[in-house]
């Protein structure tokens, strides 16, 4: 946290404190620096895109450094899904190849809208011996609840192909969905369903601690046994 904070204090460019002393790197003002640190800080929190925006960020971004230009939502908006692709990206390489087998469970959640997701998450050990966990998928589940059983199937070969894994040593799931209650809080549920699951899998990947946020929410309950989380680094 001190570097970000030194990132956005750095001294502006033909200040006297420049010209008398030369500037270390990390106290140059670097705006892409920035757009990482407020990304991190839209997702660890589940903030809304237009809180960059509002005129109180604008001014404290301003105290903190006079360069600062406070970026777009949608700047913030692509930031967020650039990183999420980074990512995902590094999570199938090791999944590919360093991650011998993985546990996998699956919860079905229903959203105010009675819009039905369902959450894919697995449970492996990293090369450090320690035990994580990652949600991989975060997706709309269509059609009749006659077919829910078939569509979780279908949805989770699907994945499973996607992120090139192949050994699954146990496979726990809950099909039952909650009536009531909300999955999002109101600032993301109202988002592309794409976007929604880079956010969700984002936030996990970086606080694999917290994974998806209950704030609010209600959903039909966690199946399989959860393996303590540990650090972000896989």
């Amino acid at each position: 946290m001190a570097q970000r904070a030194r990132i956005l204090q750095g001294t502006p460019t033909g200040s006297t404190q420049e010209s008398a002393e030369p500037q270390s790197q990390s106290q140059i003002f670097n705006m892409d620096e920035c757009r990482k640190v407020i990304t991190h800080f839209v997702l660890s929190n589940e903030n809304a895109f237009r809180c960059v925006g509002s005129e109180g960020f604008r001014q404290w971004g301003r105290q903190l450094q006079p360069q600062f230009t406070a970026p777009s939502r949608r700047t913030i908006a692509k930031d967020c899904y650039k990183l999420y692709l980074t990512e995902k990206l590094k999570l199938k390489t090791f999944f590919k190849t360093n991650c011998t087998s993985v546990a996998l469970t699956t919860d079905c959640w229903t959203s105010p809208q009675k819009l039905s997701y369902l959450v894919i998450t697995v449970f492996f050990t990293n090369n450090d011996g320690n035990d994580q966990k990652r949600i991989i998928s975060f997706t709309l589940i269509l059609g009749d609840k006659e077919d829910l059983d078939d569509s979780i199937e279908r949805k989770v070969e699907e994945v499973l192909r996607e992120w090139g894994i192949g050994n699954v040593s146990r496979v726990s799931s809950e099909s039952t969905f909650s009536k009531g209650g909300s999955v999002l809080n109101t600032c993301w549920s109202s988002l592309s369903p794409r976007l929604v699951e880079a956010l969700i899998c984002t936030q996990s990947w970086l606080n694999p601690s917290v994974g998806v946020s209950t704030s609010g929410a209600s959903r039909s309950g966690t199946a399989g046994e959860a393996l303590p989380a540990a650090g972000p680094s896989v």
